[in-house]
């Protein structure tokens, strides 16, 4: 019993002695904060999805004591590859924002900060209705990305 433990336990041995965890949440700087961007930004939501799970979401811009802001939201969507018939191979999704922090009075406490993802994707015509699921998933995936970006940038400072 003894041995079959050790040899159950070893693999996590090694992955504690080489520094390896899992990734977590940051532990954030402030006590609560408010997001404001433009209705039907994905960013925006998630941020707020985010900072609700970690009990960190003000009930108002009044009273938080940090007013994180989405701005200059993009979403873009360009061709990479063409067919020897001509038509689409594959495609490069990009998503840009911009980032702004401020305290309570309004003050900015770091410049502007440009957030952006991007992902590549193969498209075939015969199945166009999966390839945009696809596409879905993965604008969802880089807004995810983009508000871990911010959340990451104002937990270590790096603004």
């Amino acid at each position: 019993m003894n041995r079959r433990a050790f040899l159950l336990a070893t693999p996590f041995i090694a992955l504690a002695g080489c520094g390896f965890r899992l990734r977590g949440i940051n532990a954030m700087p402030f006590l609560s904060a408010w997001v404001e961007a433009d209705a039907g930004s994905l960013v925006g939501t998630q941020l707020r999805e985010q900072l609700r799970d970690q009990r960190k979401l003000a009930a108002g811009s009044k009273g938080a004591p940090l007013l994180i802001r989405i701005t200059h939201e993009k979403l873009d969507k360009q061709i990479l590859s063409l067919s020897g018939a001509g038509k689409v191979r594959e495609y490069r999704l990009t998503y840009a924002a911009t980032l702004e922090v401020q305290d309570a009075h309004g003050k900015n406490l770091f410049d502007a900060v440009p957030l952006f993802a991007q992902r590549d994707f193969s498209f075939d015509d015969a199945q166009a209705l999966a390839k945009e699921r696809e596409e879905a998933a993965l604008r969802h995936d880089m807004a995810i990305d983009l508000a871990r970006q911010a959340l990451t940038r104002i937990a270590h400072g790096r603004l």
